[in-house]
């Protein structure tokens, strides 16, 4: 899995640049043209990519995405029919 591996890096790199340059490699490699801005909570911590500073938008439902894909994978889900609050 390329994107988890990405997440681990982002947990414990203390190089920002390296972060970004495979930040960035993984958006050329699968030709996404978008950007990704990822602060810690205590603000240490930021790493982003092709950032516009002028136009932003809230990421609104895209953590629904994430966390259905954890709770399939983790079998958590009965049938085709249940419905995830």
């Amino acid at each position: 899995m390329k994107h988890l591996g990405l997440f681990i890096v982002l947990a414990f790199s203390a190089n920002i640049y390296a972060v970004e340059k495979e930040i960035e490699s993984l958006y050329k490699a699968n030709n996404i043209n978008g950007s990704i801005l990822i602060e810690s909570a205590d603000g240490e911590r930021k790493y982003q990519y092709n950032v516009n500073n002028k136009e932003s938008f809230i990421p609104a439902s895209t953590f629904k995405i994430p966390n259905t894909l954890i709770i399939l994978e983790e079998g958590l889900i009965k049938d085709l029919s249940e419905v995830i609050p």
